[in-house]
């Protein structure tokens, strides 16, 4: 009885946490710069699909990604699941709105367009 309701709450807790943790879909511009959505509040984290990146290993995408991360923005790859997770430094800039972080990643951007990325074969 005790491990029917361990096991009950160890569920609830991770449908929960599941719940909380929803994350937001960013997209990526054909000039290669992250977009956040306008329409929806500021988050902390955004994904953003890995497969327009092409990487051949799990190593490659997290060199890369290594490359590109700032101060106020980093990128960590999982591609098993397919994403780039992409965690925004908010507490750094506290004030600015979805449109500043957009400007931001407008300088930032995470691929060029005329590549999907640099290999280093």
């Amino acid at each position: 009885m005790k491990k029917t309701l361990l096991l009950l709450c160890f569920a609830t807790f991770i449908i929960s946490a599941q719940a909380f943790s929803q994350e937001s879909e960013a997209t990526v511009t054909q000039d290669g710069a992250v977009l956040l959505n306008e329409e929806e509040p500021l988050k902390s984290h955004y994904t953003i699909s890995a497969s327009q990146f092409d990487f051949e290993s799990d190593q490659q995408a997290i060199n890369y990604f290594n490359q590109i991360n700032t101060d106020f923005v980093v990128y960590r790859p999982t591609l098993f699941n397919g994403k780039v997770n992409i965690y925004l430094q908010i507490k750094k800039q506290p004030d600015w709105t979805v449109d500043d972080w957009n400007d931001y990643l407008d300088n930032h951007k995470v691929k060029n367009s005329e590549t999907p990325h640099q290999t280093s074969k």
